[in-house]
Formats: structure tokens, sequence, C-alpha cells
């Protein structure tokens, strides 16, 4: 199979994404960067409280703490929910006809979830992996190695 420039690529994990194109010819992957998605990674106490709340037991004097929810993963997970419908949006518009997804697991499973099942139809490959640091022509490569 070869990447053609019918094929959006995305790299994505819980706080960044970026869009590319495949320009290259003849079975070659150059890629063209589309966009790029980010969100900006605040400390806990920037999020929300920074302690946990308590509970009373009506009879007694017994206390026990809520829960704190974690708010850089609900951060993540709404980051993520922009990230599926940005694809969904590009899908739509009839430039790309494949989909390769390169993200890590926890990233990729969000993903699946909140991608209708027409996208997922498009999806020729996926790299379970997170490849954002990865230089763009480290990324040709792997894309090369992983197409043929």
């Amino acid at each position: 199979m070869r990447l053609s420039a019918e094929t959006l690529l995305v790299l994505a994990d819980g706080s960044k994404a970026v869009f590319f194109r495949n320009q290259g010819f003849n079975g070659q992957v150059r890629l063209k960067q589309l966009q790029r998605f980010g969100i900006e990674n605040l400390a806990s106490h920037e999020m929300g409280w920074d302690r946990a709340g308590r509970a009373f037991a009506p009879v007694g004097a017994r206390r026990s703490a809520y829960e704190i929810p974690d708010f850089h993963e609900a951060e993540e997970a709404r980051f993520l929910e922009d990230i599926a419908q940005a694809i969904e949006g590009e899908m739509s518009q009839g430039q790309f006809f494949r989909l390769v997804i390169m993200a890590p697991p926890r990233a990729l499973g969000l993903l699946r979830e909140l991608l209708s099942s027409d996208t997922l139809d498009k999806v020729s490959l996926v790299l379970p992996k997170d490849y954002l640091n990865t230089p763009i022509s480290d990324l040709e490569e792997i894309l090369t190695r992983g197409l043929h």
C-alpha cells in the first residue's frame, strides 16, 4: 500500500496533535504539515482545587475524603474530542480518502471511541506509539517501512 496525497496523517497525544499530507510521488513519502493543535499544560492547582473534599457520616465521627478528579485526564479527553471533530471535518470535505493515525495507545483508544464508523473504515494504518517529537525525516522513513 502507498501513502497517497489523499491520505490524512494524524499524530496525536493528549495535549498535541499535527495533521500531515503526503506530497511524495511514486511511493515516496514527503510530508507537509497542514495543521498543528495544542493545549497549555497547566499545573493541577491552576485547573481546580488542590485538596480533596470531606464527607461526614450522619452518625458518629467518621470522615472520608472525596476522590480528587484528575483534571489533566479530563482536559486530555476534551482535547482529543476536539481532534476527533477536526479529523471528521477534514475527512468529510472530500480531500482525504484514507487515514493514518500515530498515537500512544491511550489516546488511540479515545480517538477510536470518538471517530465515526465511516471515518474508522478509512483507516489504513495505525501505529500505537507517540511520534510527536520525531523529526519529519524519521517519520517519512517509518511510514515508508510501515507501508511496504
